[in-house]
């Protein structure tokens, strides 16, 4: 469906707390199957879905673990699900001129599991709707307290974590193609892009409490995700 009618169609299906009116990139190319660049506005943009109902009165809180995955993974826990390869998106990336970093991960000291945070070139990630960007933690709550991800402390804190190599020498494989991860918000240490936020996916180490906001879109609904360089475009 083309860009334009996708925006029309969604106007009037969304809350506009926390959207801010923001001009579209207007060099799209398409570098890789789902993966439009911009690489002079230091931009890039997939097409996504909403994955998930966050409406529904019998089922409200709808726990999350990641923002954006790929199909046949997480969708049942996600905000977004987009067809575009996680190591396609790390390719784009690159061609903005940024290096990737590091996953989070979680170390084992003794008796004790210690975080390692991840790490890499900060992003700014948004979803858009209507021509409108939100935050993607304008549509995530903390169950127990209400706050929204957003206005949290680092809320709106990404960064190109670049996922890592998995499997043997001659067959490995880029991990978030594998596990689905493309924006991540519980630690699973695949991530390419990581909320720099720890969140320990065991619930025997930490209670789950990050819940779809039902501000969002319905499920179905189409979703632009734009990834840029913090101040890109200004």
């Amino acid at each position: 469906m083309p860009r334009a009618r996708v925006e029309e169609e969604m106007q009037a299906h969304h809350s506009e707390s926390g959207a801010t009116q923001e001009a579209a990139p207007v060099n799209l190319r398409e570098v890789f199957p789902h993966v439009q660049l911009d690489a002079k506005a230091g931009v890039i943009e997939l097409d996504a879905t909403v994955s998930i109902e966050a409406h529904d009165p019998k089922h409200p809180d709808v726990y999350l673990e990641t923002l954006v995955c790929i199909p046949d993974s997480k969708e049942y826990e996600s905000l977004l699900v987009t067809k575009a390869k996680p190591s396609h998106v790390h390719a784009a990336l690159l061609l903005l001129g940024l290096s990737p970093g590091q996953p989070g991960a979680w170390v084992w000291e003794g008796e004790h599991v210690r975080g390692v945070a991840p790490r890499g070139p900060g992003l700014r990630v948004r979803f858009v709707v209507g021509g409108k960007e939100f935050a993607p933690g304008a549509w995530v709550r903390d169950r127990k307290t209400g706050t929204l991800m957003a206005d949290s402390p680092g809320g709106d804190s990404f960064v190109f974590a670049g996922s890592i190599m998995t499997g043997a020498a001659g067959r490995e494989h880029y991990k978030a193609d594998v596990e689905g991860c493309l924006v991540g918000l519980t630690t699973f240490g695949s991530e390419t892009i990581a909320w720099t936020q720890m969140s320990n996916p065991e619930s025997a180490a930490e209670e789950p409490h990050w819940v779809a906001d039902p501000s969002m879109p319905n499920f179905g609904d189409p979703v632009i995700v734009r990834i840029s360089r913090p101040g890109a475009g200004e």
